[in-house]
């Protein structure tokens, strides 16, 4: 088997492996008008060899029909000055809006690859996570390039 291929299926058994052992889900109680997952939840996707021509975006986790809270942990390429072409968005699409990311910079190597992390917005009904190109060029990812969604919370849309 080709190696590229065997780190691909690698990384698939290993990110579906995570996400059911960290998906704990519970239902409330019975006096609640609908039963909505309570628990934890992990979402990686690896980028390696993912191409987004300016302006494109890649959905990366979507929690309809719930509304959810979640931690984002990335690796992107970033320039020199830790700013990377790439932004995270989170929202109901769509109308979705930018994550606030910081850098991480000791994991971080400034002008190649950056380590960012963040919450979604509080306040805000999110279903839908998503990583968007806002550069005027494509962006071509590295085999080091992820993001990780944790789902921490799930809740009816409209509460």
């Amino acid at each position: 088997m080709d190696g590229k291929i065997a780190k691909y299926l690698a990384i698939a058994a290993i990110s579906m492996s995570l996400v059911a052992v960290s998906t704990q889900l519970t239902t409330p109680a019975a006096s609640q008008e609908e039963e909505v997952p309570t628990g934890f939840s992990q979402v990686i996707v690896p980028l390696d060899a993912i191409k987004l021509g300016p302006g494109q975006f890649l959905l990366v986790a979507d929690t309809t029909p719930f509304a959810s809270e979640g931690h984002v942990v990335t690796i992107l390429p970033c320039d020199a000055d830790g700013i990377s072409p790439v932004k995270f968005v989170a929202g109901i699409a769509p109308n979705v809006a930018p994550v606030e990311l910081g850098i991480v910079p000791e994991l971080s190597k400034m002008g190649d690859t950056c380590v960012y992390h963040g919450e979604a917005p509080e306040g805000t009904q999110v279903t839908d996570y998503a990583i968007i190109n806002t550069s005027d060029m494509g962006v071509r990812f590295g085999d080091n390039h992820v993001v990780t969604v944790f789902i921490t919370e799930l809740y009816s849309l409209g509460s």
